[in-house]
C-alpha cells in the first residue's frame, strides 16, 4: 500500500472515528508522525510481526497496551476507545482487537504520541521526529550499528512521503474554490 493510499483508507477515517473520543487532539503533525510511523514499522501494512509480539501497522506490542492503560494521561481515553470498537478494556482484549480494528489500532499510536513530554514537531521537521519516534517507540531496529543505519535510512525514506501525504496540494495560481 501507498503511504497516500493508507493515509486516505486507513489513518485519515480512523483520526476522524477517534476525533470525539480523544477530545479532538487530532491535527496535521499528529497524522504524519503517525503515518510515517506506520511507514516505518510496517511498511503501511497491518501486519502480525514475523517471529514477534507486534501487531497492525504501528506494531503494538502488549507492554504499549498496558501503559496506555496505566498512564494516568491515556487510561480513560483507552477504556472509552475499546468501549466504542466494542472490545473489551483489559489490556489483552484491546491488544487481541489490534489486527481487526484500525479505528483502534490508531487511537493508540494517538495516546502513544500524547506520552511524549514536547510538543509535535513541525512537518519536516525530521530531526525531532525521528527523536520521538525512537523516544516512544522504542524501536530494536536501533540496538546495532547496522541495523541503526538501515533504520535511520528507512526513516529518512518513509517520512517525505508521510508528510507529502498528509499535505494538501496547493492550488494552482489563480484558482478559485469553485473551480
Amino acid at each position: 500500500m501507498t503511504p497516500t493510499d493508507f493515509y486516505r483508507t486507513i489513518l485519515a477515517p480512523a483520526a476522524e472515528f477517534c476525533a470525539p473520543i480523544l477530545a479532538a487532539r487530532d491535527c496535521p503533525e499528529a497524522r504524519c508522525m503517525l503515518l510515517a510511523i506506520a511507514g516505518q514499522e510496517s511498511g503501511w501494512r497491518n501486519i502480525h510481526q514475523d517471529g514477534g509480539p507486534a501487531v497492525d501497522p504501528w506494531q503494538h506490542e502488549i507492554g504499549s497496551i498496558r501503559a496506555l492503560k496505566l498512564n494516568i494521561t491515556t487510561q480513560r481515553y483507552m477504556h472509552s476507545m475499546a468501549r466504542a470498537v466494542g472490545c473489551g478494556t483489559d489490556p489483552d482484549s484491546i491488544y487481541a482487537a489490534l489486527l481487526g480494528d484500525m479505528r483502534l489500532a490508531y487511537g493508540c499510536a494517538r495516546l502513544l504520541l500524547w506520552t511524549v513530554p514536547q510538543p509535535l514537531p513541525a512537518i519536516g521537521d525530521h530531526t525531532e521526529t525521528l527523536r520521538q519516534y525512537r523516544w516512544t517507540w522504542r524501536p530494536g531496529a536501533w540496538d546495532t550499528a547496522p541495523r541503526a543505519l538501515e533504520a535511520f535510512q528507512r526513516w529518512q525514506r518513509v517520512y517525505p512521503q508521510a508528510a507529502a501525504a498528509v499535505q494538501p496540494e496547493p492550488a494552482p495560481a489563480g484558482a478559485t474554490k469553485e473551480d
